[in-house]
Formats: structure tokens, sequence, C-alpha cells
């Protein structure tokens, strides 16, 4: 009886143990570099080139034969800031009556 009490509390101990050294050790996770919003084939949909489109609005154009190149297009956003302020019903509803 004894020794299923002393390996309950000693599994107890070490399962405290790691849950703080897990809580103390942890941080948020972050992606290195941008992500890919969109890959679009041309037209055509014959395999040849394909533009992608990053979260920044980056655009590249990439060749299929030579995936690890590509060439920078242009910005679709164009520097413009997308805003972020939270709108409330009462603004949204304003802002939409009717006779303005």
């Amino acid at each position: 009886m004894k020794q299923l009490m002393y390996f309950s509390f000693t599994t107890l101990c070490l399962s405290l143990a790691l849950l703080i050294g897990f809580h103390l050790g942890s941080r948020q996770a972050q992606a290195q570099g941008t992500g890919v919003v969109a890959a679009m084939e041309n037209a055509a949909g014959n395999g040849g080139n394909f533009w992608v489109v990053t979260d920044s609005g980056d655009v590249y154009l990439v060749d299929p034969c030579c995936p690890f190149s590509s060439t920078w297009s242009g910005n679709v956003l164009n520097g413009a800031v997308t805003n972020v302020t939270p709108s409330t019903w009462g603004n949204l509803k304003q802002k939409y009556v009717e006779g303005n």
C-alpha cells in the first residue's frame, strides 16, 4: 500500500513539474517571413507561369521550370493602409440612413 502511495505522489509531483516547466517555457509561435495569400495559374491552364500574392500585397511571377526563382511584378495594395478601426452598429446604420 505504501508503494502505491509513493508512486502516486511521485507521479503527481512529476506531472506538476512538467506542467510548470511547460508553462514557463512556452511562447507564442511566429511565422518566418511573409505568408502566401493566393497563387494563381495563367488563364490558359497549360502549366505555364503562375503568380503568387503575399499578405503584404507583393505579386511575384514564378516559372514552374525553376520554382525557387521568382520575379517581383508589383504590389496590389500600392502602399495603401487598411483601416482597422472598429465600427459600431450605430455608425454603420448612420452611414446607410436613407437620404444621406
